[in-house]
């Protein structure tokens, strides 16, 4: 691990493009965000990285080489209170939350081995939800994780977790595999999450609420939006008949020689596993059967009842497959994609399904939906919109921030009217609310983009080229529509190179921003043939940035055209006089 102050390279992009309310980040992708709008956080392959607007630090907690022996994860729901909170998991002890530049663990008992995580935790601090390994994990008969909170003593330390109340079945009467708990509402009393089915391939959401007696309750939403309401479902048989141990019907020989022979396989099988034989040089598995003589009657007997119960067990499975695929609409919900509004009435999140219309190509198209927690009833709002799409965020009047396209991270995003039924670009709706703001997210965000507009008859795509479009990134934002974050993988600017650079608006501060001029015709600056730089208006000092905020030339008192003698790229260009701040981004062909 290693705490450091903010760079001068760091410092020197906040200072250029950062004014009271905008705030700009290179080479981070910050996707985790405190509803202040204060602490910033992202986390990959096991490594954390944090920032403190407050304090203006800059934390990375990092992985071990192996990203196993040691690794930090932040959880994936509202992970950040107010006062700097993080709450995730650390290797060595799992659940816990990062406070003051430490981190600090999280009770669990001892029996809660493996896929413990704290997800969520309220603005205050006083409450944390995440979710508990069970100790006997086996995918198929047990369930391996249920939801939990942690109360906050009045020292600041945190009890051992209480269990939120969740169904011992799934929708289809099966045991599930997962049911969590993500993120929490403001005041604590409002908890989302997901169930995940027995067989792992439906998911769907689950909202916990406390009563004002401290009573705990839940709701689930699958009838009606995965199935057919009052839809029934077949008895699961349960787990499958146990083969019978050939080795409790071998004398003491006869053990000594199967298990010399399941050795010599093991070995084998490792020395396969290894590519140092081929499959062909493997032996065969040993059978329980050539090794047992005296008790062969018996075994074969055992094996034969064995073999009609499996075919009667599986006849069961395949009726029960049947009814319930018959039943089912084809659609499950993102792996947590969950999230609330502040106030606890609005829970989003992600559903998708497989189009197959073109049966050669088959591809998943993903809707973000909301739900309405004070309406009674599986009631959803899906968003119109017949592209590709994923929930980032749900405001507390019901507008949704959604990203385009559902799975990559060269993404645009797009604010929801509070019926779901109109997008807006992010930047039209920065726009609507202050102008420069908008322009100073243009100036960073505008692209050459390469799309494949088509295909050929072989299905290789044909490539053109859509100048100067804007594409906001990853946006998401806090419940009141105050402060926003962005993160952003830039694949279009410098040829193979992927940028990554995050930004911050910051609309409860004054959002005039620092480096886009309040009087658009005052100064100006943009590229002429010869990579020359022209100038306008009363600059009295010029100042020229590569995007990873290396000063690459200034000048007091330039001339009207400058020699920009700088390579191929993306720079940002800063005029000042005694009155005014400009700046803009140019490219260098």
């Amino acid at each position: 691990m290693k705490k450091t102050l903010l760079s001068s390279v760091f410092t020197l992009i906040a200072c250029l493009c950062v004014g009271q309310g905008t705030y700009y980040h290179p080479e981070f992708y910050f996707d985790k965000m405190s509803p202040n709008g204060r602490w910033l956080s992202t986390h990959a392959m096991g490594t954390i990285y944090l920032y403190s607007r407050a304090d203006s630090l800059y934390d990375e907690y990092a992985a071990s080489e192996d990203a196993v022996t040691e690794y930090y994860a932040t959880g994936v729901g509202n992970c950040w209170s107010n006062d700097g909170i993080l709450v995730g998991g650390v290797s060595d002890r799992e659940c816990a939350y990062w406070q003051n530049y430490e981190w600090n663990e999280l009770p669990v008992k001892a029996e809660n081995q493996g896929l413990n995580v704290a997800n969520g935790i309220t603005p205050d601090g006083s409450r944390i939800v995440g979710n508990v390994g069970i100790s006997a994990m086996n995918m198929y008969s047990e369930q391996m994780v249920k939801p939990v909170y942690w109360d906050r003593n009045a020292d600041g330390s945190y009890d051992l977790y209480k269990e939120l109340p969740y169904p011992a079945t799934d929708f289809s009467g099966r045991v599930p595999q997962y049911v969590t708990a993500i993120a929490i509402s403001d005041d604590g009393k409002t908890v989302v999450g997901q169930v995940v089915d027995w067989s792992g391939f439906y998911i769907y959401p689950i909202v916990y609420t406390q009563a004002d007696n401290g009573e705990w309750s839940y709701r689930t939403y699958s009838e009606g939006i995965l199935y057919p309401e009052g839809a029934t479902f077949g008895v699961w048989p349960g787990e499958e008949p146990a083969r019978p141990n050939g080795e409790l019907y071998m004398n003491d020989e006869e053990l000594a020689a199967y298990r010399a022979a399941l050795n010599e396989y093991l070995i084998a099988y490792e020395k396969y596993m290894m590519e140092q034989i081929t499959w062909e040089e493997l032996p065969e598995e040993p059978d329980p059967a050539d090794y047992i003589i005296e008790r062969i009657d018996e075994y074969n007997s055992v094996m034969n009842q064995y073999q009609k119960d499996l075919s009667a067990y599986y006849q069961k499975v395949y009726e029960f497959d049947v009814i319930m695929q018959n039943n089912m609409y084809g659609y499950c919900f993102t792996i947590n994609n969950a999230y609330i509004s502040g106030n606890g009435r609005y829970y989003s999140t992600t559903m998708k399904h497989t189009d197959v219309s073109n049966p050669l190509s088959p591809k998943t198209i993903s809707t973000p939906v909301r739900f309405d927690l004070n309406e009674s009833g599986n009631v959803m709002t899906m968003v119109a919109t017949n592209i590709d799409m994923i929930a980032s965020s749900v405001m507390n009047d019901g507008c949704m921030i959604v990203q385009n396209p559902a799975m990559a991270y060269g993404r645009n995003s797009f604010v929801t009217s509070t019926d779901c039924q109109t997008l807006t670009t992010f930047v039209d709706y920065i726009n609507g609310r202050n102008s420069d703001v908008a322009n100073w997210v243009k100036a960073m965000t505008t692209f050459d983009v390469l799309v494949a507009d088509s295909y050929d008859e072989y299905g290789n795509p044909n490539i053109s080229v859509v100048e100067d479009s804007i594409v906001a990134g990853s946006v998401h934002c806090n419940s009141d529509g105050t402060i926003f974050t962005s993160f952003m993988y830039d694949e279009w600017s410098d040829g193979d190179v992927i940028r990554q650079f995050s930004y911050q608006i910051d609309f409860t501060e004054d959002a005039a921003v620092d480096g886009v001029s309040t009087d658009k015709s005052s100064m100006a600056a943009y590229i002429t043939e010869g990579n020359t730089l022209q100038l306008q208006g009363n600059v009295e000092q010029l100042a020229i940035y590569d995007l990873r905020g290396g000063l690459v030339m200034q000048a007091i008192n330039p001339q009207e055209v400058v020699t920009l003698d700088a390579p191929q790229g993306v720079y940002i260009v800063k005029l000042s006089n005694n009155t005014d701040v400009y700046t803009t981004k140019v490219v260098v062909k």
